[in-house]
């Protein structure tokens, strides 16, 4: 386990989050971001399944899951930046 925290902090990408001005708070705007488009369809997919919100249809629903998706990704991408700059 210590050899891949090692590897990890002494890696390339770890030492550029950490030199790098610029680059932790821009992954941590980008978290922001991706969080939010996670929760925020997820928010009306679970308001429309509990019965609230039945204006909109469940296609329309269904629509908004991939950009929760790609809010997930942003996440995972950034989280594993942290990761490595820790």
């Amino acid at each position: 386990m210590t050899e891949i925290l090692f590897w990890i902090e002494t890696s390339a990408l770890g030492q550029l989050m950490r030199n790098s001005d610029w680059l932790f708070p821009t992954a941590e705007i980008l978290h922001f971001v991706g969080l939010s488009l996670l929760i925020g369809p997820l928010m009306v997919v679970d308001l429309r399944l509990v019965g609230y919100l039945r204006n909109i249809s469940f296609e329309a629903v269904y629509k908004l899951l991939p950009l929760s998706m790609v809010g997930f990704g942003i996440n995972m991408l950034t989280g594993v930046l942290f990761i490595f700059s820790d």
